[in-house]
Order: structure tokens, then sequence, then C-alpha cells
């Protein structure tokens, strides 16, 4: 039995009897009478009994190897779940860009909070880039952007698909088109993000890829948030491609119409963002967890009440 495998651990281990009997608390009888039953089972001889000491027989020293492993991991278990249950609660710092961390992240955290009540969160808005140093610099253990941007100290692990779709005024000339050419896009007044978004780097990326150099935009103004973009979109001062998921509230009043661009869909992954060197605290680790647990992501329409900083 396990039970069995553990005690011979520690004879082993301790290379004697009444050493591993009150490591254990047990008395040494109890625990020869099980090392014999044990060699009974495997029908073999594990120790070789001399003296007060006792040394492993060739059987002995290759159970050893795996009784070892058997015990490292129970410890590792115990202590797993002992840091869990202690860490469960405190203050989890988040970092999420604009998108994510406007849109997608209270709405996730209207589920978490129920789950973990010991955990209060702070979340902090900037944008990809921002939040990418953050990362890097240690200041926080997670991050949730909207592009991927290479670095060699931080994986992504994508969670949930966004689009990014063209955005125009319900009073715009295209507002009742189902669609635009790439070339009409150059010439309309464009509105964009600010330096260092993860959605101005997907646009641009991905404008590049389908023949259209971001610097044929007419490009009127750039705004440091999208909810600025919107209002600049309704008062007519330019279209501009952003998140759907942003969108969703102005599509159904109407104020905002989505038009789709011939021959281009653009599409990218929200990531999660971690330091590769740095172990995750039991909080970082059971937020990310929950997140790896979300297909599809859930948005529902009333959204949840949250208190978020933005910085």
């Amino acid at each position: 039995s396990n039970w069995q495998l553990e005690l011979f651990y520690y004879v082993a281990k301790h290379r004697s009897f009444s050493k591993a009997a009150a490591a254990l608390s047990l008395t040494q009888p109890t625990v020869s009478g099980h090392i014999k039953a044990l060699e009974a089972a495997l029908n073999l001889v594990l120790f070789d009994r001399l003296g007060r000491d006792v040394q492993l027989t060739h059987a002995g020293e290759i159970l050893y190897g795996h009784a070892k492993r058997l015990v490292d991991t129970k410890q590792a278990a115990l202590q797993g779940i002992e840091e869990l249950r202690d860490g469960l609660r405190g203050e989890l710092m988040l970092g999420g860009s604009s998108i994510p961390g406007q849109y997608v992240l209270p709405r996730l955290l209207g589920q978490f909070q129920p789950q973990y009540p010991g955990i209060s969160i702070v979340l902090h808005i900037t944008d990809t880039m921002e939040t990418l140093d953050r990362v890097v610099r240690g200041d926080l253990e997670l991050g949730i952007v909207g592009a991927q941007v290479a670095h060699a100290h931080v994986t992504h692990t994508p969670f949930v698909e966004d689009e990014l779709v063209l955005a125009v005024s319900a009073s715009h000339p295209w507002a009742d088109l189902a669609s635009v050419s790439m070339d009409a896009l150059a010439t309309v007044p464009f509105i964009q993000r600010e330096r260092g978004s993860g959605s101005r780097l997907v646009v641009e990326r991905a404008l590049a890829d389908a023949g259209l150099p971001p610097a044929r935009l007419r490009v009127m103004a750039e705004m440091g948030t999208t909810e600025a973009i919107k209002q600049g979109i309704k008062a007519g001062l330019g279209v501009s491609i952003m998140s759907g998921l942003a969108l969703e509230d102005e599509c159904k009043a109407g104020s905002i119409r989505m038009v789709a661009i011939e021959g281009l869909s653009i599409r990218r992954h929200f990531s999660v963002i971690r330091h590769t060197g740095r172990a995750l605290s039991p909080l970082a680790q059971t937020f990310e967890t929950f997140l790896q647990a979300l297909t599809p992501l859930p948005l529902p329409s009333q959204d949840t009440q949250f208190h978020v900083t933005t910085t």
C-alpha cells in the first residue's frame, strides 16, 4: 500500500527502524510489522538488517527511488493546498490594456468574485506596452493585453477572441453600406488610437499586410481612449477601426454602425501575459486558471458593477 511505501521510505532515509518510528510518531514494532508485510507482499528482501543499522538491498534501492517520488508528490500536493487555502485572501493586482481592461475584465471579475470572496482585485488600466513593461519589471504578476508583442521574458496565453471592425456614425454616408473597399478607406478622415495601443498595432499590421500602408490613412485625430474615439465618431470627426466588443452598446442603440472592409478581416486574441522566470502567487495562479477555463467568453448584456482605477 502507499502507506507501507511511505514507511519504507522513512526507514530507508534514516537507515533505522527506531529513527523512522520516532519521525512518524509510531512504535518500532508497528514500523517493523508493516515493512515485513511489504516484503512478504513483494516477495523480496528490502533491507539487510545488520545490528542496529539497516542497509538497502539492491531491490530496496530500486524501490527507494519510486517511494521518494511518491512522498515528494504527496508533500508538494499538501503544500500546494495549504498555500491555496492561506493564499486565497488578499489583494490581486491586475493590469489590463484599454479594451480588455474596460470591456472584458469587469464582466469576468463579476463572475470571479463570488467564487473567491476573499480576493479583492485592483485593476490598473493602461495600454499594451505599459502593461507589458510592468510585467517585465515585476510590478504586476499578470496582465491582459490586446496585441501579441514579442518579449524574451514574457509568455502570452490567448484566452478571448475579438474582431476589429470599421465603425462609422449613423449619419455617415457609409452607414447603410454592407461594405467599402480598402481604397475608399484611404479617402475619409480617420481617427486612430495612441502609440503603444494594442488595437493600433493590430490594425496597422493588418492594413499593411492587406496592401494599405498606415501612412496612406487620412488621420484627423489620435486619441488615448476608445471612449474618446467613439465620441469622435458620433460627432462626425471621422471613422475608425476598433474593437467589436467595445461597440456593443452603441450598436444596440444604433448610434454607431459597423461596416465591412472588402478583403479584410481583423481578428485578434486578448492574451494573459506573465513573466517566464517568476512563479505566480497562489492568488494569481487561481485567476489564471479561472481565465483558462473561460471558453467561450460569457458576455452578459448587463454589466457587472465594478470599481476600476484608470492610471
